[in-house]
């Protein structure tokens, strides 16, 4: 039966030791090891140029570094490989410092015997097979999400393509007009998965990027006289997981329509959209207002026919979240919602 063979890398300041851990690593089980040593971590990334390994042994004492340094160094350099930290004092807290920060094990010299190395080697090279598979699989879920989001992104955009030659083919103002409507929500949720697609994060969205994206492409399609209509955007930096980024984006859609459709009859006037963290950091606050004309008299969400409307309520319910509106100088509705963290 064939021994498989672990290549592992001695980063030590004396070649004596890298002779001593030959001495005492056991080749007696399933794995044969094959050892090469260098005394400077300067000199590890020119030696895996040509040599890959499948272990690392480190000192925490080298003449061009000194303590756990050296082992941020590697793993910054290279995530891939275990590291076993190979220390020449007895320190729980570095000892506890170091594994936390990504060594597989810390060692003593002095302290350990054939036996403890073999078996703590053997067992940083399995976790390191293990780690390596995870994270090849996350690599993979992450390349079909990537293109689950680009095919469901070139769905919704030949889906508002239709309804766009849809409304083109009728004469009827009114279906032309609903048309539209459903046309904006449906490129309110691909502009979602276009920014999930561009994203190195597959599972939060950057909402002022969005909302920036989204309220822009609606002043194009709406603003019938952008030279007197004036938008203006106040949006913090804010990180929102999908689930809750994909209403928030159809309540915007709702609110700004709805404003460039209603609130400006003789097509002058400004709309003002803002995205702040609340004063607690665990609330957002959406907020759409206009200086137009006003709701009218005796008006009330609750009795209100509006399907725009009636649709920001339910997104605000989905949610978890609070709708109010002012009627000060205009319309402003407002809406705050707790931050669900990606």
């Amino acid at each position: 039966m064939t021994k498989k063979k672990a290549r592992i890398l001695v980063v030590k300041d004396s070649p004596a030791d890298a002779d001593s851990l030959r001495a005492l690593l056991s080749s007696d089980g399933p794995v044969c090891f094959h050892i090469e040593s260098i005394t400077r971590l300067s000199e590890v990334a020119p030696f895996l140029e040509h040599h890959p390994v499948d272990l690392i042994l480190l000192d925490l004492d080298l003449p061009d570094s000194a303590g756990l340094s050296a082992l941020h160094h590697l793993r910054q350099a290279t995530p891939d490989i275990p590291v076993i930290v190979w220390a020449g004092t007895d320190d729980p807290e570095l000892a506890v410092a170091a594994v936390r920060d990504g060594a597989q094990d810390f060692l003593v010299t002095g302290q350990c015997n054939a036996s403890l190395l073999t078996r703590a080697v053997r067992h940083a090279l399995e976790r390191g097979v293990i780690e390596t598979a995870l994270r090849t699989a996350l690599r993979e879920k992450d390349v079909l999400l990537k293109e689950h989001r680009h095919r469901m992104k070139n769905n919704l955009q030949i889906l508002s393509s239709l309804l766009f030659l849809q409304a083109s083919h009728s004469d009827d103002p009114n279906v032309k007009a609903l048309l539209q409507v459903t046309q904006n929500r449906v490129l309110s949720m691909a502009l979602i998965h276009n920014h999930l697609h561009r994203s190195s994060n597959p599972e939060a969205v950057d909402m002022a990027d969005y909302l920036r994206s989204l309220c822009e492409q609606l002043y194009d399609l709406l603003a019938i006289t952008p030279e007197t209509l004036q938008l203006h955007l106040d949006l913090a930096p804010l990180q929102l997981a999908t689930e809750q980024a994909v209403p928030c984006g159809m309540l915007a859609n709702e609110l700004v329509s709805n404003a460039f459709k209603h609130a400006f009859p003789k097509g002058c006037g400004e709309l003002r959209v803002t995205l702040q963290p609340a004063a607690d950091g665990r609330m957002v606050r959406l907020c759409v207002a206009d200086n137009g004309v006003g709701l009218p008299p005796g008006f009330s969400l609750e009795d209100d026919a509006s399907m725009g409307l009636q649709v920001a309520s339910g997104l605000t319910h989905q949610l978890g979240g609070t709708l109010e509106i002012g009627t000060d100088a205009g319309t402003r509705f407002e809406i705050f919602f707790p931050i669900r963290h990606p």
